[in-house]
């Protein structure tokens, strides 16, 4: 395995032209490993996708049972105001929606909002915004939830300081992102190796930070946030598992950037496809760090 600023070997992955896809995306996403402005969803895990709400239900699956442990556990009370960031398929947004009741408000907000329109139907709002428009002005909230989101945004900070801004005094804001916390132990080489290569093209096409879960406690403080807390959950990979289909679909996506890194080949992505359905398949992947924080009362 070659490091980031190794060149390519002739006839690797990263030069060929056997894959045309493989060249045409990275051609198009980014310029001599330097990202050119895209953002998630644009291309890449773009909702028009016919597996991208599948790929999306299966994270969902994956870590729901953890995120509504983690809010019930904050005191999430009827009457309250929410607000579900990047929602998604919707599925925290719904349960946020029971949660509050009747005198409580949920309202999901998403640059695309194709997957949520079923939850008008529960009394549920929703709004096509993104978070970096300075128009983008939804109010005041008791909640307000991010998972698997500002990772993906280049401005992290700015977000972050945008959705406490978002807060009444007393409110919390709830970021669940990434950490790597079981790839680099598997046993497994070539997953290993895939899974490098794919951290890596992320934050080449679309400004990943794949660890930024880590760094979520010192953010929230930074917004100047107070009570701060976290916890991490790592659901596993295995047989029928949701992450591993979750890992399926993503690598069916990525497959041309992740081979166009030169870190993995296509050889390596059908051995990872193989490992994460094979029936003696346990392991680890990533781990969700969900980190909160209270908008101070007296300002």
């Amino acid at each position: 395995m070659r490091g980031r600023g190794d060149a390519p070997r002739p006839g690797s992955p990263a030069t060929t032209t056997t894959h045309e896809g493989t060249r045409t995306l990275q051609s198009d996403l980014t310029t001599r490993g330097t990202p050119v402005g895209e953002r998630y969803g644009d291309r890449l895990f773009n909702g028009a996708g016919g597996e991208e709400l599948a790929r999306l239900t299966a994270l969902a699956q994956a870590f729901d049972p953890a995120t509504r442990h983690r809010l019930g556990a904050l005191g999430i009370r009827p009457g309250w105001r929410c607000l579900d960031v990047g929602a998604g398929p919707g599925s925290i947004t719904g349960w946020l929606a029971e949660r509050t009741g009747d005198g409580g408000e949920v309202l999901a907000v998403d640059r695309d909002t194709r997957f949520l329109e079923p939850l008008r139907q529960q009394g549920v709002g929703v709004l096509r915004a993104d978070l970096l428009d300075p128009a983008t002005d939804p109010g005041l909230f008791d909640l307000i939830h991010a998972r698997f989101v500002v990772m993906h945004i280049r401005e992290r900070g700015q977000v972050l300081r945008r959705l406490a801004s978002w807060l009444r005094p007393g409110g919390l804001l709830v970021v669940g992102d990434n950490a790597d916390l079981g790839t680099p132990g598997s046993p497994h080489e070539r997953y290993r190796t895939t899974m490098a290569a794919l951290w890596l093209a992320l934050e080449q096409a679309i400004g990943t930070d794949v660890d930024h879960g880590r760094r979520l406690p010192a953010a929230l403080a930074a917004a100047g946030l107070v009570d701060i807390g976290a916890a991490v959950d790592i659901p596993p990979i295995g047989p029928g598992t949701p992450m591993s289909r979750f890992w399926r679909l993503t690598l069916a996506q990525a497959r041309p950037l992740v081979v166009a890194t030169g870190l993995a080949d296509h050889a390596d992505v059908d051995a990872v496809e193989a490992y994460l359905e094979a029936p003696d398949t346990w392991d680890l992947s990533l781990g969700l760090v969900t980190a909160w924080g209270r908008r101070p009362r007296a300002e």
